[in-house]
């Protein structure tokens, strides 16, 4: 049995007028030989952390106007 690293992070946006947007990105990925938990964990996180901030980013630009 291979082991499997899971990374969700997620964000509400406030958009004004009591609207909100919510962002969630996972992935789930196997570990493969030669890499460790903490390897594949930081590279999920930060492809998860970058999308999340890319949208975050777009949402709270297009609240302002």
């Amino acid at each position: 049995m291979s082991t499997r690293v899971k990374v969700n992070v997620g964000y509400t946006v406030a958009m004004g007028d009591f609207e909100f947007v919510r962002f969630d990105f996972g992935l789930e990925e196997d570990v493969p030989d030669g890499k460790t938990r903490k390897e594949i964990f930081d590279k999920s996180f930060d492809w998860c952390w970058t999308r999340l901030d890319a949208e975050v980013t777009k949402a709270r630009a297009a609240a302002k106007g």
